[in-house]
């Protein structure tokens, strides 16, 4: 297997309208993910365990730098 040096991420949306969670980040934040900006240094991303936000937050791992031959 390929081991691939990283850096874990948690995100929490603690996003609140009117007293309900909105989860903007929730929705948001794969797409930003995604993006071609972003996505070179986006290892994977998921759901975090409940212990730790569930529904309401994502874990992320992120590259340590930048694939080779990627140009900003």
């Amino acid at each position: 297997t390929t081991r691939h040096p990283r850096h874990d991420v948690l995100t929490v949306d603690t996003s609140v309208a009117h007293g309900e969670r909105t989860g903007v980040l929730k929705r948001l934040v794969p797409e930003w993910l995604k993006s071609a900006e972003l996505s070179p240094f986006v290892i994977s991303y998921d759901s975090a365990h409940k212990s730790h936000g569930g529904d309401g937050a994502l874990y992320v791992m992120l590259r340590n730098k930048a694939p080779k031959g990627y140009k900003s």
